[in-house]
């Protein structure tokens, strides 16, 4: 019977032996082989052994440190992340922010979550202007893989002006009867206003088809704004028909609720941009802006340093910077050198150390108005028609509030929806959130709720949430220093996320001219005065 050969076994075919001779040629390759390798190894460690070894460091990566996580911080961000390629260096981005999340002024110190629940979604404190996506705001986000959800915004918004309310129309979209109706009450100005808005609302659209510039002066120029700026809101709503009945009963309501500011002391630039959102401005729903922040931070590969104190800056000389800051439970300071600083948030000079020497071009401190949101929850709507008809009103501030100061006789109360208040059992609760100059008491909602007593309330105070932009206003620098920008500038032509957005993209280009201009002495620099050399970074700052 045949037998079964393993096929794992090498099998003798024939019964032939193998060469001696050829056995011993095989060997002797073998050897030579080996005697190849280990001579070659002998060679390349004695070269290795003369050359000598340079003793500097490659290329050190640049790095730049943004003060504030807001919108004007975050795009720098991710616009400078978008152009690191071109540096010819690796670039390393560190964004300090003193809050516990992104979002800017805006965002509460740390997460508010209804009921204090926090498998509820956090609150978001935006005004009715940064509740929805403006067109040019969109493209913007494409640019950076970000695409929101958008939606048409049908929400209604009621204008009181009496004890009940006398217009009522939707932010998009309006249906005939609501267009029929605001001409019945205000003629042709209500188109006219409309128009008066879109003319602004083009000029500013050009800004994302304009170069980098080196000063707001530039972009004013640019933009042909300068007429805008300088003119009282009197003379913009007579130069464009206007009625002064339109103005009293929804210009005004849009200014207090947009500026925080009275209509007489803003530009006529603020008043066209509050006539453009009073009508066709918040057409568009998207998501709320922190998470879109969010979004477009998590494609910049940035350090995040969240809940932490910048104590303040010194120049160690033309190309570096000492950062001092405080990180969350410490006592002690930190403090790293970089390449370049961006301060992305207003600026408040008794909030930053400069030390060793002043800015060469202080950035200009502007006046701020500040704003109290308040949120509360009723167990159903409210029943109280001529308060809270609407998605969104605007109505005067009752006379039984009592105000601290001289304010925007306007508050805005909106309806954000039902949620469920996860308790035993599930109870559907309504939550409200109100808008207004002063803070409100418990005491003054259950009153301006006809005695009905709200389940939950909670508060966040903005001090510094509307710039103040009075007719002719100065322009603020950009370029503070040698390698120190200051978004905020921007803010003296308005505080649209769209403008924040555009400041941040410029600031970018400006930091990427900066260093590929100085990139062949900066080389140098680093190959003779390394961060090892200069010393301790702590050690200079304290120093």
């Amino acid at each position: 019977m045949p037998t079964e050969k393993s096929p794992l076994l090498p099998t003798n075919i024939g019964g032939h032996r193998p060469s001696q001779r050829h056995t011993k040629w095989g060997a002797g390759l073998a050897v030579a082989l080996i005697c190849s390798i280990f001579g070659l190894a002998l060679v390349v460690s004695l070269v290795l052994l003369i050359i000598p070894v340079s003793n500097h460091p490659g290329p050190q990566p640049f790095r730049i440190a943004i003060i504030g996580a807001g919108p004007a911080g975050v795009f720098t961000a991710a616009h400078l992340r978008k152009l690191s390629g071109n540096l010819g260096r690796p670039l390393e981005i560190e964004i300090f922010e003193r809050k516990a999340t992104v979002g800017g002024r805006l965002t509460p110190e740390s997460p508010l979550h209804p009921f204090g629940d926090p498998h509820q979604p956090a609150l978001v404190a935006e005004s009715a202007s940064y509740g929805s996506l403006s067109t040019g705001l969109t493209d913007i986000l494409k640019n950076y893989g970000v695409n929101p959800q958008l939606h048409n915004n049908v929400e209604t918004v009621g204008y009181h002006f009496y004890s009940n309310y006398d217009l009522v129309r939707p932010s998009s979209a309006a249906s005939v009867w609501s267009r029929a109706w605001e001409f019945w009450c205000f003629g042709y100005s209500t188109g006219r206003s409309k128009d008066f808005g879109q003319q602004s609302r083009q000029r500013i659209r050009r800004i994302h088809s304009l170069p980098t510039l080196n000063s707001i002066q530039d972009l004013v120029k640019n933009l042909d704004l300068g007429r805008l700026r300088s003119q009282t809101p009197p003379h913009s709503i007579s130069d464009n028909g206007i009625s002064k009945w339109y103005t009293d009963k929804v210009l005004k309501g849009e200014m207090a609720i947009q500026y925080g500011q009275d209509l007489d002391s803003l530009s006529g630039l603020a008043l066209s941009m509050a006539a453009y959102d009073a009508d066709e401005g918040k057409g568009q729903a998207g998501g709320n802006l922190k998470s879109i922040l969010e979004r477009v931070l998590a494609s910049s590969r940035v350090n995040l340093h969240l809940s932490t104190d910048v104590i303040g800056i010194r120049k160690v000389n033309s190309t570096y910077w000492v950062l001092a800051y405080r990180e969350p439970g410490t006592a002690s300071d930190t403090a790293a050198f970089f390449d370049g600083i961006i301060l992305a948030a207003p600026y408040v000079s008794s909030e930053l150390e400069v030390r060793n020497s002043s800015l060469a071009v202080p950035p200009v401190a502007l006046s701020y108005v500040p704003r109290h949101i308040t949120w509360f929850t009723l167990p159903s709507p409210s029943n109280n028609h001529e308060i809270l008809p609407e998605d969104r009103s605007i109505i005067h501030r009752p006379s039984f509030w009592p105000s601290a100061a001289p304010a925007p006789n306007f508050i805005e109360l909106r309806h954000l929806g039902p949620l469920v208040r996860r308790r035993l059992p599930a109870q559907q609760e309504h939550l409200y959130r109100i808008f207004s100059s002063d803070r409100i008491e418990d005491a003054q909602i259950e009153r301006l709720l006809s005695g009905s007593n709200p389940t939950w309330i909670a508060r966040h105070e903005i001090p510094l949430a509307y710039p103040r932009l009075a007719p002719g206003s100065s322009l603020p620098p950009i370029v503070c220093d040698s390698r120190i920008w200051h978004t905020g500038a921007v803010e003296a032509v308005g505080n649209r996320v769209e403008l924040s957005a555009w400041m941040g993209k410029n600031i970018a280009g400006l930091i990427a001219q900066e260093l590929k201009r100085d990139i062949k002495s900066t080389l140098t620099a680093m190959e003779n005065t390394t961060a090892p050399t200069l010393g301790s970074p702590l050690m200079l700052w304290e120093g």
